[in-house]
């Protein structure tokens, strides 16, 4: 009877753990997507070329306000994140053109990054 407690109370555990890394898996997510729209909105707030730490320091002043702690690994990902979307032209457009529309290639780095 025991051993049977012990199983019952083990599973219960697994399920609860299970259910809280589902829950920070889809915070995490939630926190990166809205990192990356803070970041595109970055690059149409401030002109011109090497200007990346005032445009980090505004993503960082919006994730703030928006109640998000500043971690190491979030530091990091703002910087992944612009690393890659420099390497893929990445960056949202204003209007359609032969590459696709905003949507499209918002669409298309979200697939990429998720592979």
């Amino acid at each position: 009877m025991e051993m049977i407690r012990d199983i019952a109370i083990l599973l219960a555990l697994a399920m609860i753990f299970g259910l809280l890394a589902a829950w920070l898996k889809g915070k995490k997510k939630r926190i990166l997507a809205k990192t990356e729209a803070f970041i595109q909105w970055a690059e149409t707030q401030v002109d011109g070329s090497g200007m990346g730490e005032k445009k980090k320091e505004l993503v960082l002043k919006r994730l703030r306000e928006s109640g998000i702690k500043i971690t190491k690994w979030l530091d990091k990902s703002i910087d992944k994140t612009v690393k890659y979307l420099n390497a893929t032209s990445g960056w949202l457009k204003d209007t359609a053109d032969i590459e696709g529309t905003a949507k499209e290639i918002a669409e298309k780095i979200k697939e990429a990054d998720s592979k």
